[in-house]
């Protein structure tokens, strides 16, 4: 729940604010007033999101971050991406758990 969030308020910030025509700050190393407000209500709007919905998890602030400053396109390709690599994990990670709690033999 924490990435879907953290994408959401990423998407949402850079989609209000209009940051997704300036240049990402991973490709140009070049930090942009329009970017730097992206993040600022990115990570806001994540934070309000966790809080709201019971799902805090700090990590998915790299997500939002990601969003925000450009590494990840506001685009349902890249939304799509991260949704399917978080799903990933998360279907490995209980499987581990399971296996290690001896549920799996």
């Amino acid at each position: 729940m924490g990435h879907l969030h953290g994408l959401i308020a990423g998407v949402l910030a850079v989609l209000l604010l209009g940051a997704n025509n300036a240049p990402s700050v991973l490709l140009t190393g070049e930090l942009t007033l329009v970017r730097v407000w992206a993040a600022v209500l990115a990570i806001a709007l994540n934070m309000l999101l966790g809080f709201l919905l019971k799902a805090s998890h700090p990590p998915a602030a790299a997500t939002t971050l990601l969003f925000a400053l450009g590494g990840l396109k506001p685009t349902v390709h890249d939304g799509l991406t991260v949704t399917i690599g978080v799903l990933i994990i998360a279907v490995l990670g209980e499987g581990v758990r399971r296996f290690r709690l001896g549920q799996i033999k």
